[in-house]
C-alpha cells in the first residue's frame, strides 16, 4: 500500500468528500421524514395526504411533521436539514466515513 501524505490533493478530496456527504445528509434526513409524512399521514381534514397533490399536499406535509403548525413544520424540517448535514460531515459519521475513506482509497490507487 502506497505511504499516505497529506498533500494539497488529499486536502482537497477530503474536502470534497465531506462537502458532498454534508450535502447528502442534509437532504436525505428531512426528505425521509417528509416522504413518510406524505405517504403516512392524514391531513387535519382525514384525507390522506398521499391522494392530495400541490400546494394542499405540501402544507398538510408541513403541517403534520409541524404537530399541526405549517410554520413549525418549516423549522423542523430545516433544522432535520442541519441535523443531517452535521451528522453526516463529523469524521465519526458513518456516511462521511464512507465516502471519506473511498475517496482515500481513489486517491491511493492513482498514486
Amino acid at each position: 500500500m502506497p505511504e499516505q501524505t497529506d498533500d494539497g490533493a488529499t486536502k482537497v478530496v477530503s474536502g470534497v468528500a465531506k462537502l458532498a456527504s454534508s450535502a447528502i445528509g442534509g437532504v436525505a434526513l428531512p426528505g425521509a421524514v417528509y416522504a413518510a409524512a406524505a405517504a403516512f399521514g392524514t391531513a387535519s381534514t382525514g384525507t390522506a395526504i398521499s391522494t392530495l397533490s400541490g400546494a394542499a399536499a405540501v402544507s398538510a406535509t408541513t403541517a403534520l411533521v409541524g404537530f399541526g403548525s405549517v410554520a413549525t413544520g418549516g423549522v423542523v424540517l430545516g433544522g432535520l436539514a442541519v441535523a443531517g448535514a452535521w451528522m453526516c460531515r463529523k469524521p465519526g459519521g458513518k456516511l462521511g466515513g464512507k465516502v471519506l475513506s473511498a475517496a482515500r482509497r481513489v486517491q491511493a490507487e492513482k498514486a
